[in-house]
């Protein structure tokens, strides 16, 4: 089965598209070049029972194959509860920002399934692993925005000691979306290495002319993200938005 599902893949490679991909994923060396609707089309198409055996498939070769088992999980018809063990499954083969972004998008849940998902989401925060806290990063993000859940969120983000850049960037851009969930804010440049709470920068959509402005001192409402700056987290969106859209 996985090689059939491999060589139907390989039929839908567009090296152009390969190409363009494989500029917005550092580090990724195995791209076909495979436009998500076609991706999701697949995972949509595929019959159920060669799902699950593709998705204990620990012997991928492609970024789309990671990529189609991400989209599968999402698409599985059944409770959180009977999805997770996939996702234990899954989130180690999370190598990129790409898989990581498209998998947390698909990744929908019922409404008063919420609470086990926030319980089984808080121990990837605390991981040593860059992409299982980006995962729970972008998961929280994407679901959790109400009141209920934002502060719990930000509280755990300001605990994140992972300095790598694409866990650093998804706390940003949360951060942004927290602050300013219907415009684009100002952000101040790039903060120390290792920023604290000490050294936080404000995220503001004031600022004269629109420009990026730095916070001399720490005002009484905003929300503060310890983070990259403002052309990081757009640029990444920017990103998310022509992998997602192509």
């Amino acid at each position: 089965m996985k090689n059939k599902i491999r060589q139907e893949l390989e039929s839908l490679a567009d090296e152009k598209y390969r190409i363009f991909t494989s500029k917005l994923i550092p580090n990724v060396d195995n791209v076909l070049g495979i436009r998500l609707p076609m991706l999701r089309k697949m995972a949509r198409n595929m019959d159920r029972t060669d799902c699950v055996d593709f998705l204990l498939n620990n012997n991928t070769v492609y970024f789309e194959e990671v990529m189609l088992q991400g989209m599968l999980i999402g698409s599985l018809e059944s409770t959180w509860k009977e999805r997770e063990k996939y996702i234990v499954y899954f989130v180690p083969k999370i190598n990129n920002w790409s898989v990581c972004d498209s998998f947390c998008s698909g990744l929908k849940f019922k409404a008063d399934e919420k609470s086990d998902v926030w319980a089984f989401l808080s121990p990837y925060l605390k991981s040593n692993k860059a992409y299982d806290i980006r995962f729970a990063v972008v998961m929280l993000l994407s679901y959790f925005a109400e009141e209920r859940y934002a502060k719990l969120a930000l509280s755990a983000f300001d605990q994140i000691k992972n300095d790598y850049y694409y866990v650093r960037m998804a706390v940003a851009w949360a951060g942004v979306t927290a602050a300013q969930p219907t415009k684009t804010p100002a952000i101040t440049t790039r903060p120390p290495c290792r920023p604290s709470r000490s050294s936080s920068w404000r995220i503001s959509s004031r600022g004269r002319g629109g420009r990026p402005r730095k916070a001399m001192s720490r005002p009484r409402s905003s929300i503060w993200v310890s983070t990259v700056a403002a052309s990081d987290v757009v640029g990444q969106a920017s990103a998310s938005m022509a992998g997602a859209n192509a």
